[in-house]
């Protein structure tokens, strides 16, 4: 009911009760509330939901990345056929 409700107002919706699966193991010991653990898995679905509910972000995160020093030194392995793109992970096969 709540995503139809969202979708209806044209509004973002991040199912964090999905997110915590109905795992024991995310829920703090006074049966209530998330632990730390589903904290971070309540946050990971907010912010997946934000993303995708507003591209721009990426699009600027992409534009701020295209002049980091790791891009340049990413785009000068490949240009000389380093394998892996030298992302520390060594040649991929």
């Amino acid at each position: 009911m709540l995503r139809e409700v969202a979708s209806a107002k044209d509004c973002a919706y991040a199912d964090v009760w999905a997110a915590e699966g109905c795992c024991d193991h995310v829920i703090h010991q006074d049966t209530c509330h998330a632990n730390k653990i589903g904290n971070l898995v309540i946050a990971h679905r907010v912010f997946e939901t934000i993303v995708h509910a507003a591209p721009g972000i990426g699009a600027n995160v992409r534009r701020r990345d295209e002049t980091t020093e790791w891009t340049r030194h990413t785009a000068a392995a490949r240009s000389v056929g380093v394998e892996g793109g030298g992302c520390g992970f060594g040649a991929r096969s």
